[in-house]
């Protein structure tokens, strides 16, 4: 298939891909949480200084979101152009992956919506190997982690990986394909990849060469994690506590109620005969009371007769 009669779908998919990864997860997520990630750390508003300045959970987040943004536009290169060949028998999926995940690496390095003042392109690219050589891109990705968690230098880590990953690539593609004219425009966008990841760590490489590097303590923020979590889970268990205790004391409470009734009711069946005598003591008691009212008021008339009989 030739060039000119995919050209507008070419075009439309490296367009899409930039305007993807113009999008910057760091800066809409410390946004949420009311923030501006590049008024902190480094000023990067990309995944190393989320995770430095926000914590392991958005960092992971930030993460995950940017390799997304790489993956997906690569995903779509492949997807959109796979069984259709060159002219020369090349086929244009393998190279519309590279180049759909370069467009959005650049997009994320380069946004306009942000003076053209991104990330550094990192977590994006990793999504492109994610794509094309999962497996090594994995065991890449562990060892970067390794690194970072063991010397402390981010920067070095994510340009060692950036640097392993597409001359590995380009080995492989020599010994597949041998010479075409398109794997030379793989090993173009390959080493342009590389390159931007270096321009983009710029800043870092001086501050390596002076030693004022920032410095990401993975290993001091995966502790401090760990920490919150622990204190959140004591927190979770001692309200959990509070509550069980207050159900208890409830439950207690109308328990101890329920046991009075039952005593009560207990009673009056075992002695039946006890109640009758109350109900007749009481009764008895109304009539001596009765008695002694009558006896009264005949001694009033009894009085009230003499006195009459005295004044006749």
């Amino acid at each position: 298939m030739a060039f000119n009669e995919i050209w507008w779908k070419i075009a439309l998919l490296l367009l899409g891909s930039y305007l993807f990864g113009n999008i910057n997860f760091a800066l809409l997520i410390s946004k949420f949480k009311k923030q501006d990630i590049r008024g902190k750390g480094s000023g990067n508003p990309g995944t190393m200084n989320m995770l430095r300045n926000f914590g392991v959970k958005l960092g992971a987040l930030t993460l995950a979101l940017d390799v997304l943004k790489g993956l997906l536009p690569t995903m779509a290169g492949w997807l959109l152009f796979k069984g259709k060949y060159t002219l020369g028998g090349f086929e244009w999926g393998m190279l519309m992956q590279y180049a759909a995940g370069f467009a959005a690496v650049l997009g994320h390095i380069f946004p306009m919506y942000l003076r053209f003042k991104g990330g550094k392109g990192v977590a994006t690219t990793i999504g492109i190997f994610m794509y094309v050589r999962p497996l090594v891109a994995v065991a890449a990705f562990v060892l970067m982690l390794l690194y970072i968690y063991r010397f402390e230098f981010g920067s070095v880590g994510s340009l060692l990986f950036v640097t392993f990953m597409c001359i590995f690539e380009m080995s492989l593609i020599k010994t597949a394909f041998g010479v075409y004219p398109e794997v030379t425009a793989l090993y173009c966008i390959l080493f342009m990849l590389g390159f931007m990841s270096y321009f983009a760590h710029r800043s870092n490489i001086k501050r390596l060469i002076m030693g004022m590097e920032n410095r990401t303590p993975l290993r001091q923020i995966i502790a401090t994690y760990r920490r919150r979590v622990e204190k959140k889970r004591k927190k979770k268990v001692y309200k959990l506590g509070k509550k069980m205790t207050k159900i208890e004391r409830k439950l207690q409470e109308l328990r101890g109620g329920e046991y009075e009734e039952n005593a009560a009711e207990k009673d009056l069946e075992s002695d039946p005969h006890s109640s009758l005598e109350v109900i007749d003591s009481e009764s008895g008691a109304i009539d001596f009371e009765s008695e002694v009212i009558d006896s009264e008021t005949e001694s009033a008339h009894a009085e009230t007769d003499n006195k009459e009989n005295d004044i006749e």
